[in-house]
């Protein structure tokens, strides 16, 4: 988001944000545990016009996971990379031998002739960002390293920052800040709100959100993609929510009520990250008038006035 203030010796602060709200694409949603996903815009080649993979219809793509990775039983798919890299982002003109994995498939990651993984992450050959590395080193991640992820990136906010002292509202998960690459989660007054920018996440939030739902205390969740999806993934999968979801709900900063509303929304439906911006700005608003251009949920405005 871009934005600027200025200022002048007149009584007139003026705040321009450059990010207008975009119309959502989505006007389908379902229930996790419903009715059928319904796929919509699948594609058969890249921007560059590289060949998709053969066997994988829309359906497959976007249906949820039953589990986080195989199971201690299932071998697990192997992809070889040109070379080895603690980079999180790993681009196809890197990859050597996709193995015979499927979009949004955990793999382990190996480079050149190294008989042992060197990390493992989320593959995706329908993306140039063909695999998102979430772990390092030759174990086998389980349940209970995802789980770590969620709790740690939970533990940052509520017991390191005490942000829960500050606002009902705050980032809970960053992607690759929080070693969780293709995913970012809100907490919005106890409705978790998801962005996915991975097929791999995508496939798995029915599993993770509720899981991050029980560390957090959670009642509620929804999970959408990134308005790119479709020409970064290679598919555009429906909205999920937890049942009873609210369409909107109320938050607070430093005491200053707002109402978030997640259909129709831009990203998760509010800018937590400009919380402490908000408040600095309201003290240069005292006594003088304030114009919010492109305010989108007006959190600047309002906040300036009170």
């Amino acid at each position: 988001m871009d934005a600027a203030v200025v200022y002048s010796e007149q009584p007139v602060v003026v705040f321009v944000v450059g990010n207008q709200m975009k119309k959502s694409r989505r006007s389908e949603s379902r229930h996790a545990g419903g009715s059928q996903s319904v796929w919509r815009g699948s594609v058969e080649s890249g921007s560059e016009g590289v060949p998709r993979p053969a066997g994988e219809t829309g359906g497959q793509l976007v249906r949820q996971r039953t589990q986080l990775g195989p199971r201690s039983a299932e071998p697990i798919p192997a992809v070889r990379m040109k070379s080895r890299s603690l980079h999180p982002l790993m681009y196809r003109r890197r990859l050597e031998d996709g193995g015979g994995a499927k979009a949004g498939d955990l793999v382990a990651v190996y480079a050149e002739q190294h008989s042992q993984p060197f990390g493992y992450g989320l593959f995706n050959t329908r993306s140039e960002l063909c695999v998102r590395l979430l772990w390092h080193g030759s174990e086998l991640p389980g349940d209970d390293a995802w789980r770590a992820k969620l709790a740690a990136a939970s533990a940052l906010r509520t017991t390191t920052l005490r942000l829960p002292t500050q606002a009902s509202a705050w980032r809970v998960v960053h992607a690759e800040a929080d070693g969780l690459s293709g995913l970012v989660v809100d907490n919005f007054a106890g409705v978790l709100s998801a962005e996915a920018f991975s097929l791999g996440m995508y496939q798995r939030g029915a599993l993770l959100l509720p899981m991050l739902a029980e560390i957090t205390g959670a009642k509620h969740w929804l999970l959408r993609t990134s308005p790119q999806f479709l020409s970064q993934e290679g598919c555009d999968p429906p909205e999920l929510k937890s049942e009873g979801c609210p369409g909107n709900v109320i938050i607070q900063e430093y005491g200053t009520r707002f109402r978030v509303r997640f259909d129709g929304g831009h990203k998760t439906g509010f800018f937590c990250d400009q919380r402490e911006n908000r408040r600095l700005l309201a003290e240069f608003c005292e006594g003088r008038s304030v114009l919010d251009l492109c305010c989108y949920t007006g959190g600047f405005s309002i906040q300036s006035k009170v």
